[in-house]
């Protein structure tokens, strides 16, 4: 396919309007060739529109922002906090780890628990905003709609969830709302499933009587 003269009049207008920025500021990119002994034969060192653009692919399209982030943002956090952050900046879509997202993260450890924080994580993959668990119709599109920010903000304003669950942690059917005896007694003798309501103060499962649903 013929590239179109547009395009090289954007490529060249790139090259020429380029402004260092988060990713190239006092940044350089090289590629280095050694020979069979292991000795460095070249060097080729790239334009700054060039490191702005495997950056911008790194964090964009390989959604790894942390790998590309300067120095001083990708040791800001240390051991689990670090491994949390990773998880979060992934979670977040973030491309770029700078202060701001520092901030927010830092919000993040003061106001939630790492349980809470781990919840959340797994709770739904973002990217194709799939949940984990299973929710009815109504409560699968709600549910959906709600990025990693609603999921905590969800754990902070609500009490917690119920869903079914099997002696060997098998879960089953998952409601927002408190499920009815009904609904309990079908998973109990249906799928030899009971029903739990998982806190989210203390991010434990308590057993529900289904005697006492309506």
């Amino acid at each position: 396919m013929a590239v179109q003269k547009s395009n090289i009049k954007e490529l060249l207008d790139k090259e020429v309007n380029f402004k260092d920025n988060y990713f190239t500021y006092k940044r350089t990119l090289k590629l280095e060739e050694y020979d069979n002994n292991g000795n460095l034969i070249d060097v080729i060192e790239f334009e700054p529109h060039e490191l702005d653009m495997f950056c911008k692919h790194m964090a964009y399209y390989k959604c790894n922002g942390f790998k590309v982030a300067r120095k001083e943002d990708r040791e800001y956090f240390k051991g689990e906090k670090l491994k949390l952050a990773k998880k979060i900046l992934f979670n977040l879509q973030c491309e770029i780890f700078d202060d701001g997202i520092r901030e927010l993260i830092n919000n993040i450890f003061n106001l939630y628990t790492k349980e809470q924080i781990n919840f959340a994580l797994n709770f739904k993959d973002y990217f194709y905003n799939e949940s984990i668990y299973r929710f009815s119709i109504s409560e699968y599109h709600y549910i959906s709609k709600k990025n990693f920010i609603d999921i905590l903000d969800w754990i902070k304003e609500s009490k917690g969830f119920w869903y079914a669950i099997d002696d060997n942690g098998k879960k089953g059917m998952a409601y927002l709302n408190q499920p009815t005896k009904k609904q309990a007694l079908y998973q109990k003798y249906k799928n030899k499933m009971k029903i739990v309501f998982l806190n989210f103060q203390d991010m434990k499962e308590y057993m529900v009587d289904e005697n006492v649903l309506l």
